[in-house]
């Protein structure tokens, strides 16, 4: 039983440490943010455009994805939003108020995704709670993981 309260207290305390600073020599995470974002946007621009090459460019090998109660490994999610494109859809994207926290090699994104869907039959606003890790590759940053969850309507 003591074991376990430790374990109890050992976890709570990580819960409410504060975020860790930068490692020694990585003095530039800080700065890194604008690469961040900006990776997050070719990754939304190759997704807009059905372009697979581009999603590669911009994910890991061992990409995961969870949207839409899916789980998308490599590059499936991309291929399920051409085959959505397809069908007509046209998708809105956007990240507001993203929230960035880098150490030297991952970086952690969350941020609400005010877009919309649209068929022939209108648009339909939509809003998602989104999360995406990335991590640094060969001076790059690369998505790892997205997850995209639709936010509970206002009650």
């Amino acid at each position: 039983m003591r074991l376990l309260a430790l374990a109890a207290m050992s976890w709570l305390s990580l819960q409410a440490a504060p975020a860790p600073a930068a490692e020694p020599g990585c003095a530039g995470a800080a700065a890194a943010r604008p690469q961040v974002l900006e990776a997050m946007g070719r990754w939304y621009q190759a997704l807009r455009t059905d372009d697979p090459a581009a999603f590669a460019a911009e994910t890991t090998p061992d990409f995961k994805a969870f949207d839409g109660g899916g789980v998308y490994p490599g590059a499936s999610l991309s291929a399920a939003v051409k085959a959505a494109h397809a069908t007509g859809k046209i998708f809105t994207w956007s990240m507001d108020d993203p929230q960035v926290r880098i150490d030297c090699h991952s970086a952690w994104v969350t941020y609400v995704n005010h877009g919309a869907v649209t068929t022939a039959a209108g648009t339909k606003p939509v809003v998602w709670l989104e999360s995406a890790v990335l991590v640094l590759q060969d001076g790059r940053w690369r998505l790892a993981f997205f997850h995209s969850s639709p936010a509970s309507p206002a009650g």
